[in-house]
């Protein structure tokens, strides 16, 4: 986590075992456990680290992005 003043960011993204093989249910509990553990607050950025595999199947992607959309929205 980085500081700056009184402001936080914390970037994160999933284990890339869990997006390139995992089933997609799994893929949408670890995206929503982690933005319920670390999102409070605000300041948190969910994004891929470095750059997404080719081994992930497309229906991870998708369940990925349909679970931010759900839950990372800060109101």
């Amino acid at each position: 986590m980085e500081k700056f003043d009184s402001c936080k960011r914390v970037e994160y993204s999933l284990n890339n075992n869990i997006l390139s093989f995992g089933k997609p249910a799994k893929v949408k509990e670890e995206t929503r456990r982690r933005i319920e553990d670390l999102a409070p607050g605000g300041g948190f950025i969910f994004a891929p680290i470095h750059i997404i595999q080719s081994s992930v199947p497309t229906q991870n992607l998708m369940a990925w992005r349909e679970t931010l959309q759900e839950y990372g929205i800060y109101n």
